[in-house]
C-alpha cells in the first residue's frame, strides 16, 4: 500500500512544520542582522576631541567609507592600506563598533550599570567601579591585555560582572 503518508498535504515529517519554519525565521532574523551591522556606515566617535575644519573632515569621512566599501567588496588589500592611509593621518577606527576617532583618547565602550547602588563597597563605590570600567576599556584599547585582565579580576572580585557584547556602540 501506500502508507500512512499519503493525502497528507503540506505536513513536514516529525512534529509538523512550525519548528522548523521558527528556526528558519531565526536564521534569516539572525543573517538580516549580520548584514546589516557589516554594511553599517562608521561615524566619528561621539566623545572625539580633534578640531577639524570641514576638509579635513570630509577627507577622513571618505576614506573610512572607502574602506568600508572595499571591505564588503572583500578586497582585504585595499582596505589594509586605506586603513594604513588612515592611521598614518592620525585615525584611528574600531571595526566592532563602526566608529573613527582623530585625537590621541581610546576608543572606550559605554557601560550601563543594572540595579541600584551597591551599599556594600560605601560611599564612592560606584565611582570606583566606573573607574575601573574606563581604566579597563582604555587598558584594552592599548593592547595592554593583562593589565585588561586585572582590572576586570578587579572588579569580579567586588562582585561587579561584566558583560560583554560586540553589538554594543
Amino acid at each position: 500500500g501506500g502508507g500512512g503518508r499519503r493525502g497528507r498535504v503540506g505536513s513536514v515529517g516529525r512534529g509538523g512544520s512550525r519548528g522548523s519554519w521558527d528556526r528558519q525565521r531565526q536564521r534569516h532574523e539572525r543573517d538580516a542582522r549580520r548584514i546589516e551591522r557589516l554594511t553599517t556606515p562608521y561615524s566619528r566617535a561621539p566623545d572625539c576631541t580633534a578640531q577639524l575644519d570641514a576638509s579635513k573632515l570630509a577627507a577622513i569621512e571618505e576614506l573610512v567609507a572607502q574602506r568600508l566599501a572595499a571591505k564588503l567588496r572583500r578586497d582585504f588589500a585595499e582596505s589594509d592600506a586605506l586603513l594604513q592611509r588612515l592611521l598614518d593621518s592620525g585615525v584611528r577606527v574600531t571595526d566592532d563598533h563602526r566608529l573613527w576617532r582623530s585625537d590621541d583618547r581610546p576608543f572606550v565602550v559605554p557601560y550601563r550599570q543594572e540595579g541600584g547602588g551597591i551599599p556594600r563597597l560605601g560611599t564612592g563605590g560606584t565611582a570606583r567601579i566606573e573607574a575601573l570600567v574606563l581604566e579597563r576599556g582604555a587598558a584594552k584599547a592599548s593592547k595592554d591585555y593583562r593589565r585588561a585582565d586585572a582590572l576586570e579580576a578587579e572588579l569580579s572580585r567586588m562582585r561587579v560582572g561584566l558583560e560583554i557584547s560586540r553589538d554594543q556602540p
